[in-house]
């Protein structure tokens, strides 16, 4: 008895625990779900990550996730958005002209509903799958 308990209960453990894992991996393209401090963290980061969308020498439209920072900013307020948008302005305007090199990301931009242009592209993120995780504001 004491052998087919200790199985079963082995077995009962891992699958109440399956749901739990579950609920950490996202549906969709996104695979961390976005948040404002990643939105700003990218933004402070601009430099490196130019550094690195430099040394790519394609960006294909399927390594691309756009994400709308409308969301993201609800309830956080502008300020802190507008403070890091002044002190990376010139970063930013140097990730815009490295992705307006590449079609990809003006054609998987065009396939938003909201249909943002790459000069309203505020931030890009890095993730660790190869993608590129870009953050752009309506204006």
């Amino acid at each position: 008895m004491r052998k087919l308990f200790i199985p079963a209960m082995a077995f009962l453990v891992a699958v109440s625990a399956a749901p739990a894992f579950a609920q950490e991996v996202s549906k969709g393209d996104v695979a961390v779900k976005p948040t404002f401090e990643n939105l700003v963290a990218a933004m402070t980061n601009a430099k490196a990550t130019n550094d690195e969308l430099l040394k790519r020498q394609i960006i294909n439209e399927s390594e691309i996730i756009v994400v709308d920072t409308k969301p993201l900013i609800e309830g956080k307020g502008d300020e802190m958005l507008k403070i890091q948008w002044d002190r990376s302005k010139a970063d930013i305007k140097q990730l815009q002209d490295i992705l307006s090199k590449h079609p990809a990301v003006e054609a998987r931009l065009k396939k938003e509903s909201a249909n943002p242009s790459i000069s309203e592209v505020i931030a890009a993120e890095l993730l660790p799958d190869n993608k590129i995780q870009l953050y752009y504001r309506k204006m």
